[in-house]
């Protein structure tokens, strides 16, 4: 009797888990799958996907790997399309590193394409193109030579906007050309590779002893088709110096004898045309002038007169004398070379064009120290001591304004910042040379040289008189050419002077702005050092290079005025394409 109660209490569920339906020998609960005979305890595992051993664990112990959908078969798969399994199933791949699924040519093994806004091998935000490291003159991606003797390509460099088919040309000096004749060569579209200066589209010839090409700047269009270019002849007439405007575009061989709107210097020595700056309007009328430098700087004469700049309205048609100019500053030393160098800006954002001039030999601070001076616009008759701001040498021979460049807001804080060189400093090294950039606004007040906000030093100096190593002996602002948002800045160690090179293994570096920008530190420790060949004066002269191959990024040229190409000493401008990051 209590066995057949026992019995009746064995439910049909209870003889359901206690079957071995599937037939592998085990029962519910151990048998996890009892519909399933492959299924049971102790059963080897398979890689199925499925718990074979019935332990809880799937495929374990097991060469279990993640595999990625490769929907455009380049060997790369997409890491959001992932299963786990031993064996990829059919279209699939062992690596998740695709960054665009869907096109072939992008991923991992791509070469990165510099410039065309896609990140070619999936390297994060892309390969960073920008110029940087060192670099070799040898390294250029095109060089322009001269084909004369003792020619001088590339002692002056110049890019001037909207002109040509890429609305950009590069206008570049040989002021030693035949003779120091001298010439200017207009370049539409540089090639890579080399070519000559004079294989451009325009070859504009000076006069007996000229040196047409020293000094190059451009104005806006006042009344022909394109920019006017401005061409320094400091040579003409015993040294008297003329400056031409050139109307654009040009074509050919053009002889500057048939220009006829030039500014010309009265007295032989004073060098007028030594140094150009165009673009501003320092007289207030609202029309384009031009600032032009007479420094007395004169190899041959004896100088008679201070140095001084002179204003002039831009729209020349016909010969007028360098004193009758809208605007007169005068240095009160015959030897500082007041106007070495200038620029034009507003450097405190008033909307008036204001001048600054390069005294390298100024003994006001400190013997041969130099000084740069700030005059604010608009410009009158004065004299330097009536100069708004002011930045002083720190020692003895620091030739400070020999360079100036003054068009960039580094800092983007509004105002112009102000990049000057001082290739005799000895803030570094002995006599090694120094750039120094002071940010806006440099409107009032005196600073020393060692004030700026970021200082690059030479080094290898030495304790004889002359610039060592020459840092600063050119400087230039380039604008964003690694398109970061943020001005950037060249630096020249030419080793070069008027009369011929003063050394070797001349050299141009390149600084990347930001909004970090300061300190000081070794010019060899910047962002880009280019080598130039050995006593080729390579970064005699550094400049924008505008967009000179037309792909959407500015670019950087280096002048190299000794450099020997078929002739000796016929120099060379080389270029760099800019990359953005």
């Amino acid at each position: 009797m209590l066995w057949l109660l026992s019995c009746a209490l064995i439910t049909e569920g209870d003889r359901e888990q206690r079957m071995d339906n599937d037939g592998d020998g085990w029962e519910l609960p151990q048998d996890c799958d009892d519909g399933d005979d492959t299924v049971y305890p102790n059963r080897a595992e398979e890689c199925n996907g499925i718990d074979d051993d019935c332990d809880g664990d799937v495929d374990e112990g097991l060469d279990v790997g993640a595999w990625y959908l490769d929907a455009d078969e380049d060997g790369y798969g997409d890491p959001e399309q992932g299963v786990d399994a031993c064996e990829g199933p059919e279209g699939y791949v062992d690596n998740g590193d695709d960054c665009d699924d869907g096109e072939q040519f992008i991923n991992p093994a791509a070469e990165e394409l510099c410039n065309d806004g896609i990140d070619n091998n999936c390297f994060e935000d892309g390969k960073d193109c920008r110029l940087a490291g060192e670099l070799s003159h040898l390294d250029a991606d095109a060089a322009l030579f001269g084909s004369t003797e003792n020619g001088g390509v590339g002692w002056s460099i110049h890019a001037v906007p909207d002109l040509g088919p890429r609305n950009n040309a590069l206008v570049i000096g040989a002021p030693g050309w035949s003779g120091f004749t001298g010439s200017a060569y207009v370049v539409l579209e540089p090639k890579e590779g080399q070519q000559y200066a004079e294989s451009g589209t325009a070859a504009i010839r000076g006069i007996e002893g000229s040196e047409l090409g020293f000094s190059i700047d451009h104005v806006p269009p006042l009344d022909g088709e394109g920019p006017e270019l401005i061409l320094g002849a400091p040579g003409v007439d015993l040294e008297s110096g003329r400056v031409y405007r050139v109307d654009t575009p040009v074509f050919g061989e053009v002889e500057i004898t048939d220009i006829e709107g030039y500014v010309y210097g009265a007295d032989k020595g004073v060098t007028l045309g030594y140094a150009v700056a165009g673009s501003g309007d320092l007289s207030g009328d609202g029309q384009p002038d031009i600032a032009i430098s007479s420094p007395s700087a004169s190899s041959t004469y004896s100088a008679i007169d201070p140095g001084r700049v002179t204003v002039h309205d831009a729209a020349l048609t016909e010969p007028v004398r360098d004193g009758d100019a809208t605007g007169i500053v005068t240095s009160s030393s015959i030897t500082a070379l007041f106007g070495y160098a200038v620029e034009v800006a507003d450097v405190d954002s008033d909307g008036a064009d204001d001048l600054i001039v390069g005294a390298p030999y100024s003994s006001e601070g400190t013997a041969a120290g130099g000084e740069v001076s700030v005059f604010l616009g608009p410009i009158g008759v004065l004299d330097v001591d009536d100069r708004d701001a002011a930045i002083m040498p720190n020692w003895p021979g620091d030739n400070l304004g020999a360079a100036l460049a003054a068009d960039g807001d580094l800092n983007l804080d509004g105002y112009v910042d102000i990049l000057v060189g001082a290739p005799g400093s000895s803030i570094g090294d002995p006599r090694a040379g120094v750039a120094a950039l002071f940010t806006g606004p440099v409107d009032s007040g005196e600073a020393e040289l060692s004030d700026a906000v970021v200082l690059v030093l030479g080094e290898d100096g030495q304790s004889t008189s002359g610039c060592a190593q020459c840092v600063g002996g050119a400087v230039a602002n380039l604008g964003d050419i690694d398109q970061d948002g943020y001005g950037d800045v060249a630096v020249g160690a030419g080793l070069y002077t008027r009369n011929g090179p003063t050394g070797s293994d001349p050299s141009a570096v390149l600084l990347y702005g930001g909004a970090q920008l300061g300190g000081t530190f070794d010019y060899t420790d910047s962002d880009l050092l280019i080598e130039g060949g050995r006593s080729s004066a390579f970064g005699g002269a550094v400049a924008l290079a505008g967009d000179a191959n037309a792909d959407g990024v500015l670019d950087l040229a280096v002048g190299a005025a000794t450099a020997d190409g078929d002739e000796t000493s016929s120099g060379a401008v080389f270029l760099f394409w800019g990359s953005a990051p």
